[in-house]
């Protein structure tokens, strides 16, 4: 299976179902397509005028992570191929390799996919068991992180956008998780004793330059029966635990680091929960950004507004979240087409672009036969 798409334009434009709505953000997605046979992925973006670009056209199933940058219209992809998986390629040329180093590849709206580089050199299919998954822009969209995770450690490095060459390493620890707090200042790290906090150092902004390598912190909150990421969002660690006896009951809760007190957001519906979502912080609307599932097929979007943290339903019966635009207007989701029906073989996702101040929603289609949405997110203001 190869892909039919020019490595410096977009291949093809189509019209989408939903209708246009010009203050809509444009949206990167990666869907696959799931029929029988071959299940190929397609990354595609969806304009604020409803045409859908493709970026990659039928390319192969493996381990893929997304990242925007909306101010720039920057998009970072990363593709591991599978051991026994067909190769990824770019005009004509095989970029991947079941032996070799996972791929990031960078790209924009303006000229689609520009550069591609190898990955996390210690990501091999042969020696080590490791999945290049979560990416994230700099701030200024200069530079790019990507975390990566084998079973003993996780670990993230650096590169500069565009830019061909080896990364530098920011972080590496022996724990579960990651993750940079709201304010970009600070880092929370899931460790098998507990959550750490960290400084996030400060990036230099010439790319020669070696980066500073961040240090394990202190453990400063032991959750029982922690089941989740942790994320650092104003001052708070948010997280998803389970109650530690019975295990029937499953709370998102805040752990306030100045008062060292946990507070219950939201306790979870079902018996012995599980949750599978991510906090999401908006800085416009001061406000948390979550989901829960009925059975993982059935989301419903809170918004939990600080500092009191009292839950309201935005919409219900939506799939997954993924994003939340840059102006705090929207929040970026997955849902089937057939609520009813959830995931069967003739029910494809679609893409929902969720007003967050009345729950209104656009809906988008990927238009690949029984979509997956492997994830998306804004990649315009």
């Amino acid at each position: 299976m190869g892909t039919r798409t020019c490595a410096v334009a977009f291949a093809l434009v189509i019209a989408a179902v939903a209708p246009a709505r010009a203050d809509v953000p444009s949206v990167i997605y990666i869907a696959q397509s799931i029929q029988p046979g071959a299940s190929p992925v397609d990354v595609g973006i969806v304009g604020a005028d409803g045409t859908r670009e493709l970026v990659l056209d039928d390319a192969p199933t493996g381990s893929w992570g997304l990242a925007a940058h909306p101010a720039t219209g920057r998009y970072a992809l990363t593709f591991l191929q599978l051991p026994d998986g067909d190769p990824l390629t770019i005009s004509g040329q095989a970029v991947s390799k079941p032996s070799d180093v996972a791929v990031l590849l960078f790209g924009d709206r303006a000229h689609g996919l520009g550069v591609h580089v190898a990955g996390d050199p210690k990501c091999t299919n042969r020696k080590t068991a490791c999945f290049q998954g979560r990416v994230r822009f700099s701030d200024d969209g200069a530079y790019v992180f990507v975390e990566s995770q084998a079973s003993t450690w996780t670990a993230v490095n650096r590169w500069a956008f565009g830019a061909v060459g080896k990364p530098a390493p920011i972080a590496d620890s022996k724990t579960a998780s990651l993750q940079v707090s709201s304010n970009g200042a600070q880092l929370a790290v899931v460790q098998p004793k507990g959550i750490a906090v960290t400084a996030w150092p400060t990036q230099p902004t010439d790319p020669r330059k070696k980066a500073v390598r961040v240090k394990a912190g202190k453990i400063v909150a032991t959750p029982p029966l922690l089941m989740s990421d942790a994320w650092l969002i104003e001052g708070s660690l948010f997280y998803f635990r389970r109650e530690p006896v019975e295990q029937k009951r499953g709370y998102l809760e805040a752990y306030d680091l100045a008062r060292k007190s946990a507070h219950t957001v939201l306790e979870l519906p079902d018996e012995f929960p599980m949750w599978r979502h991510q906090f999401l912080f908006s800085r416009e609307r001061n406000a948390v950004i979550f989901a829960v599932d009925v059975g993982f097929e059935r989301a419903s979007l809170y918004e939990a507004a600080l500092p009191g943290l009292a839950p309201r339903v935005v919409v219900a019966d939506a799939h997954a979240l993924l994003d939340v635009s840059a102006d705090g207007r929207y929040a970026l989701m997955a849902g089937y087409r057939a609520v009813a029906k959830g995931n069967t073989a003739d029910n494809p996702e679609d893409l929902w672009i969720v007003e967050l101040a009345n729950g209104k929603v656009v809906k988008r289609e990927v238009g690949v036969p029984g979509a997956r949405v492997i994830d998306a997110r804004f990649v315009s203001p």
